[in-house]
């Protein structure tokens, strides 16, 4: 069995009635996604609005983390919850939203 070392990150939730915006921050790599998956994949089951992902204060991600996002994407685009990915750091009030 191979042990996984933990990766700084944090992960704040919050709720405004039907919707829920999730705020990463640190890094969020394959142990910190596996950590993390089963509570994003309730989020996306219970959200009937928006899901939204802020990534601002994320200063690594890898294919594991960018999977899980992807991942909640594609599943919210099917239950007909909008799904955003936010990067202030990008630009700012930059939000790439996927369609209904």
């Amino acid at each position: 069995m191979v042990q996984l070392a933990a990766t700084p990150y944090e992960i704040i939730i919050a709720q405004d009635w039907k919707s829920y915006t999730v705020y990463f921050s640190g890094e969020i790599d394959y142990a910190a996604a596996i950590e993390v998956s089963d509570k994003i994949d309730e989020l996306v089951d219970a959200c009937e609005d928006n899901l939204v992902f802020d990534l601002e204060n994320v200063t690594f991600i890898d294919s594991e983390g960018m999977k899980i996002l992807i991942k909640s994407a594609k599943k919210c685009v099917r239950n007909r919850a909008i799904s955003s990915f936010q990067d202030a750091a990008r630009e700012q009030d930059a939000a790439c939203v996927l369609p209904e």
